[in-house]
């Protein structure tokens, strides 16, 4: 990941296949951690929500996002429900 400077949501989103498994990035408190993925495709990587303990509440294949600003719609609907858990966040 030499030289990436990775400042912003749509960083993070746009250079997520050149950064290495276990990349944090926080958002509003919130991280981001690219996880292990077989594929270089942006469309196979896999990115873990931690909410702001640390605990584990959504797994996102960023695939499914078609543009930053549909990433950016779906995290803000995890944050303002702030989940403690992905079962939390799967039986809301």
């Amino acid at each position: 990941m030499t030289g990436i400077q990775i400042d912003s949501l749509s960083d993070f989103f746009e250079q997520i296949t050149v950064l290495t498994e276990g990349y944090e990035f926080e958002y509003q408190g919130y991280t981001l951690r690219k996880a292990e993925t077989k594929s270089l495709s942006p469309a196979h990587s896999t990115v873990e929500v931690l909410n702001t303990d640390g605990n584990h509440v959504e797994t996102l294949n960023l695939g499914a996002y078609g543009s930053v600003e549909s990433l950016k719609t779906f995290l803000d609907r995890v944050l303002e429900y702030d989940p403690d858990s992905v079962e939390d966040w799967l039986n809301r």
